[in-house]
């Protein structure tokens, strides 16, 4: 029920039946607090995500990864970067969705840096990481670096192709924007209406109004 409640946008009334569950005196376990911990990230409240890692501390499961990984998450989630690396840091084991965390993180807070450094030091790179680098880097104006990262993906999906069109157009490369848009109706998976935001704005800029055309058709 709270699961389902979490998916459903409630996490409101997964928090209730936590309490119930307390109140009720039944055991939770780790799978319960993931779900309260994310509800909290949902939320965007920080204040209760500390109660409930305090719970997941007395209770005992603070070595379990599945439970540290929603922890790092909800606390980067809420811009508080600096306790989430200490909980990364102090994990005894991370895995490829506590590195993703911990990246997620500085990108938020747009700090190059720091998420360059996470990105270098990860065991494995997925295309997740990638995708939030070039977001990271486009947003900042490092607009070959975020290209080169681009050519490196093995396996681009959308949010890849999405991610380095914005990137030329947020940084005045119209011309840049529609090549690439054409290289991936050609060759890449099917745009969605997040890129075509994109791709208009590239169109406005340059006044090409047959190619915006084509880009209302689509």
């Amino acid at each position: 029920m709270m699961r389902a409640y979490i998916q459903r946008n409630k996490p409101k009334e997964a928090i209730f039946l936590y309490r119930l569950m307390l109140k009720n005196n039944l055991i939770v376990d780790n799978y319960t607090y993931p779900l309260m911990v994310q509800a909290c990230a949902f939320r965007l409240v920080e204040f209760e995500g500390r109660e409930f890692h305090d719970h997941v501390i007395k209770m005992g499961f603070d070595s379990d990864v599945y439970v540290q990984n929603t922890l790092v998450n909800m606390y980067a989630v809420c811009g508080n970067v600096r306790d989430a690396r200490k909980l990364f840091d102090e994990s005894p084991v991370t895995d490829l969705v506590s590195w993703n965390s911990i990246l997620a993180g500085y990108v938020k807070i747009g700090n190059v840096e720091e998420a360059k450094m996470i990105y270098d030091q990860m065991p494995k790179r997925n295309t997740i990481a990638s995708n939030s680098m070039i977001v990271l880097l486009g947003r900042c104006g490092r607009v070959s670096e975020a290209l080169q990262l681009f050519r490196e993906i093995d396996e681009k999906d959308l949010v890849s192709w999405t991610a380095l069109i914005s990137c030329y157009e947020q940084n005045g490369l119209y011309e840049e924007a529609l090549k690439l848009f054409g290289e991936m109706c050609s060759n890449g998976p099917a745009p969605d209406e997040v890129v075509m935001v994109s791709v208009l704005s590239a169109c406005s800029h340059l006044y090409v109004v047959k190619t915006g055309e084509l880009a209302h058709g689509l």
